[in-house]
C-alpha cells in the first residue's frame, strides 16, 4: 500500500510539473548567446510596468537573463504604484518560471519517452530537477516577492492571480524543495504545513472560482493542504 501511494504521488508530481512545462514558453537555451557572454546583470535595462512584458519575452530563452530580470522586477515592484505592482508581479511569475529552467528540463527529459512506467517517471523527475540549475535561486527570489509569511503573503499578487498562476508559483517552490531535500525523501516525508507559503498558495488556488478539476486533484493527491 505504501509503495502504491508513493507511485501515485510520483505520478501526481509529474502531472503538476508537466502542466507547468506546458504553460512555459519554448525551450530555453543551455547557455548565454555569444553576444551575451558576460554578466547577465549588466544586460537588463531598468524595468517598469510599461516594458516588463517585452523584457520577459526577450529573455525567455535564457534562464540566467530571466533570473536577473526577476531580481530587477523585485526591486521595481517595491516602489511602484499598486496597479503597476500587479503588472510587475504577474510578469515576475513568468520570469521566475523561465529562470527556474524547470519547464525546459521536463520537456527535454520527455523527448523519446512515449511509454513511462513508475520507475521512468521517478527517473524523469529526478533528472529534470537536477537539470534545473537556477531553480532554487528563482524560488528564493519568488519567495522574497511573495513574502514567506503565509498570513501576510503578498495580498496584491494573491488576490489578482488566477488559480493557474498560484499553482505555478506553488510548483516552483515545491520543486525547489524537492530538489533541496532529495526527491525520494521529499515524497516520503512531505506533510502539509499551514505555516508554509506552498500551503498558502495551494489553498488560495483551490478556492479560486477559475480553479480546474486537475489542479484540485493534484493538490488533494499531494496533500498540499
Amino acid at each position: 500500500m505504501v509503495m502504491v501511494m508513493r507511485q501515485v504521488k510520483y505520478g501526481l508530481l509529474f502531472l503538476l510539473l508537466l502542466v507547468f512545462a506546458a504553460g512555459c514558453s519554448d525551450f530555453f537555451s543551455a547557455s548565454l548567446a555569444p553576444w551575451a557572454a558576460r554578466d547577465p546583470a549588466d544586460l537588463i535595462p531598468d524595468v517598469d510596468a510599461g516594458n516588463v512584458w517585452e523584457l520577459v519575452k526577450l529573455t525567455e530563452d535564457d534562464p540566467d537573463l530571466s533570473l536577473e530580470l526577476l531580481k530587477n522586477i523585485r526591486g521595481a515592484a517595491a516602489g511602484a504604484s499598486p496597479p503597476d505592482q500587479a503588472k510587475l508581479w504577474a510578469a515576475g511569475l513568468t520570469a521566475a518560471a523561465n529562470a527556474s529552467e524547470l519547464g525546459s528540463a521536463i520537456l527535454r527529459n520527455l523527448r523519446g519517452k512515449d511509454d513511462l512506467n513508475a520507475d521512468g517517471i521517478r527517473s524523469l523527475i529526478n533528472n529534470a530537477l537536477n537539470d534545473a540549475g537556477n531553480l532554487r535561486a528563482a524560488a528564493a527570489v519568488l519567495e522574497q516577492i511573495l513574502g514567506t509569511d503565509p498570513v501576510t503573503a503578498n495580498p496584491g499578487f494573491v488576490n489578482a492571480a488566477s488559480a493557474g498562476d498560484l499553482a505555478m508559483a506553488a510548483a516552483i517552490l515545491l520543486a525547489a524543495e524537492a530538489k533541496q531535500s532529495g526527491l525520494s525523501n521529499f515524497i516520503d516525508s512531505y506533510m502539509p504545513d499551514p505555516g508554509s507559503l506552498i500551503y498558502k498558495l495551494a489553498a488560495e488556488a483551490y478556492g479560486k472560482p477559475d480553479v480546474s478539476g486537475a489542479i484540485k486533484d493534484v493538490i488533494d493527491g499531494l496533500n498540499l493542504i
